[in-house]
């Protein structure tokens, strides 16, 4: 190695720790570009060694934590080609192979993940002291099974995961945690009294783990969810109640606390405790109002207490919980810095989402009776402001009067609107479908408007014989 060649290593390897620091302490673009010029003075010291696969693994790892999931699947394919123009990489191989099956499940690319987790078993297969690698392996594998609903293939992926964990010290937690996802599978399979039991060993683990109360609320909420299907509705309120006081104790839980009083409100509902089902609904949607981006679970909230209030006979008490579940859903689709186009995309998809989750609340708000009170019109007028003002902003960038912007926001909220009253009674065509349509007539009138358009009929009787 000649004296600039040693340079440039030093200072790569310097680089690179410094990239490493960087990550430890989230600072990914600085990391990134820290990589990437260790990445070019590696290069200059030759194209097949194990630091340039390094480098390349650390740059996959940290466009991952940015969200560059594609870019980090390149990286990872160059690390494993160097990898694999070295002998003794093995266990690089597969580290390189995990993280490439961790980013394909989540890019959904299931099969492609399970397919680089086998691999990644199969060289620690031939390695000695890789029970835990094999272990989390399979662990993987059953996770982007359970995800395909390939579940009973999940079921033999995670018990053999579980069986290496059980051979091994200092394993507890990833033993609950195995027993955890065998649980939601086998509810997912509609298994209820073997996911019970699975979650009940898994409960028992994190009893005898210090600091691991959180966990032991998962456990107990996914407890009262199985609990709740299998119809034994005592048994998951017990569950929900101890889950909650739990996440009491842990800080920033205000939503997990409420998604257990939520699920609480729902079976004392279904038990005809109304007034605790209102209580508990109230003390729920106190707590998401604490948690930012969780207007759908406030809507649902808000559903649901009015559902309780129609089913006791206050529907004029419901009707403005079913206006503030809908506001929200609404407004919010419209909140976006994307074109018109998909701004209507999106609240089109909101409205018809909402119907489909909350038919009977919607039918009461829209409907034309002294129930509504003109709800439902009132709460179109106010989208309709904010429709103008998006359509104000996209007609001065295109030399379009922005005056009519308030008379075409009403035109538009009509499209979306009264078809969607329409689709409440006639489910022939799926919600997608619905929409699609509505912006086919919406965007394409837009894309065609005139800016000064004139009647062509104006002054003439269209009776009249020429």
């Amino acid at each position: 190695m000649n004296h600039l060649t040693e340079e440039y290593q030093h200072t790569a390897d310097k680089l690179f720790d410094t990239g490493i620091d960087l990550t430890d302490a989230k600072r990914y673009p600085e990391a990134l570009t820290a990589f990437r010029r260790a990445l070019d003075l590696y290069r200059q010291t030759g194209d097949s060694h194990e630091d340039l696969a390094d480098c390349l693994t650390n740059i996959g790892v940290t466009l991952r934590r940015v969200g560059q999931h594609e870019e980090a699947l390149t990286s990872y394919r160059q690390a494993l080609d160097i990898y694999r123009r070295i002998d003794g990489t093995e266990y690089d191989r597969a580290r390189c192979l995990v993280n490439t099956g961790n980013t394909l499940r989540y890019v959904e690319r299931y099969q492609e993940a399970v397919d680089a987790y086998q691999q990644a078993l199969s060289l620690y297969q031939h390695k000695k002291d890789t029970g835990f690698q094999k272990a989390e392996c399979l662990h993987n594998i059953g996770l982007t099974l359970s995800d395909t609903g390939r579940y009973e293939d999940a079921l033999a992926a995670y018990r053999q995961a579980l069986a290496l964990y059980r051979d091994l010290p200092d394993t507890k937690q990833n033993q609950a945690g195995c027993l955890t996802n065998i649980g939601a599978t086998l509810h997912e399979n509609g298994r209820y009294e073997e996911a019970l039991a699975s979650y009940q060993d898994a409960l028992s683990i994190y009893r005898d783990l210090p600091g691991a109360e959180q966990l032991q609320a998962i456990v107990l909420y996914d407890t009262g969810v199985t609990l709740d299907k299998a119809g034994q509705q005592e048994d998951a309120l017990d569950a929900y109640r101890d889950a909650l006081e739990i996440y009491r104790d842990q800080p920033d839980s205000e939503q997990d606390q409420a998604n257990c009083l939520i699920n609480m409100g729902v079976i004392l509902d279904d038990v005809n405790c109304y007034e605790r089902a209102l209580t508990t609904y109230h003390d729920a949607l106190v707590l998401y109002r604490k948690v930012d981006r969780t207007e759908l679970h406030q809507a649902h909230c808000l559903n649901n207490t009015g559902d309780t209030l129609d089913s006791i006979g206050q529907h004029k008490e419901a009707l403005p919980f079913y206006e503030q579940a809908l506001a929200p859903v609404l407004i919010g689709a419209l909140e976006s810095d994307a074109s018109p186009s998909v701004i209507l995309e999106h609240a089109a998809l909101a409205l018809l989402t909402y119907i489909e989750d909350h038919t009977e609340g919607f039918r009461i708000l829209s409907s034309e009776n002294d129930r509504s009170s003109g709800t439902y019109s009132t709460l179109l007028a106010d989208l309709a402001v904010q429709v103008s003002g998006i359509l104000a902003t996209h007609f001065k960038a295109h030399q379009l009067d922005p005056r009519t912007a308030p008379l075409y926001a009403q035109m538009l909220v009509g499209i979306v609107a009264l078809p969607s009253q329409w689709w409440l009674e006639n489910r022939r065509l799926s919600k997608e479908e619905v929409a699609a349509h509505m912006v086919n007539l919406a965007w394409n009138g837009l894309r065609g408007i005139l800016p000064r358009p004139v009647l062509r009929t104006r002054g003439t009787d269209p009776g009249d014989q020429g």
